[in-house]
């Protein structure tokens, strides 16, 4: 092998290259050398070798649009049930946009939806909120797959106004951080 310096580097690995090298890290307890080229990323095992192209470009500044994690008033909510509830909002929402829109007052949550055939539905339940009367949209199957990647049992969502970004984490632990900007609905 060649040798290797260590030095920071900002890429970006392909999704699908991800995938690959997080099963070379599963399968075996033997250390994984990452090599970065100007174009290319290794992942050198002793008994393989696995080479991707990167994504040319720049990531964007995420920071830029990530809320700080104690901004907004917090919202919890049972994540299974609310799941369920997004999910039978999905259904009936526009195919085009998948706007819902979501209604926070006091300790209830109600998210309603319509379509072009003036179909119809609205649901409610409960959460835990303090904060201030609100109307958010969202696009459904975006809210959809963040509510379902998280393991906890509640979620918690940090609000800070109808045109603002939405912070979505685990409420016990802020180990992963979703981010889910509003639309008009």
């Amino acid at each position: 092998l060649p040798a290797f310096q260590e030095e920071a580097k900002e890429v970006i690995v392909p999704r699908k290259a991800v995938l690959e090298a997080r099963k070379i890290l599963e399968e075996s307890d033997e250390p994984v050398t990452v090599a970065i080229g100007d174009n290319y990323i290794q992942f050198i095992r002793p008994d393989i070798t696995m080479v991707s192209k990167l994504v040319n470009g720049r990531f964007p500044n995420y920071n830029r649009v990530l809320p700080p994690v104690d901004a907004g008033t917090p919202m919890l909510v049972n994540k299974d049930d609310l799941l369920a509830m997004v999910k039978r909002m999905t259904v009936l929402s526009n195919e085009k946009s998948r706007g819902i829109l979501l209604s926070i007052k006091g300790g209830e949550l109600s998210i309603d939806t319509t379509n072009p055939e003036q179909e119809a539905a609205d649901e409610k339940l409960g959460v835990d909120y303090d904060g201030d009367t609100m109307k958010i949209g969202f696009n459904a199957r975006y809210l959809y797959e963040i509510i379902a990647s998280i393991e906890a049992d509640e979620i918690c969502f940090r609000l800070r106004g109808e045109k603002f970004p939405v912070l979505i984490t685990d409420a016990k632990r802020d180990r992963f951080l979703f981010v889910l900007m509003p639309m008009r609905v």
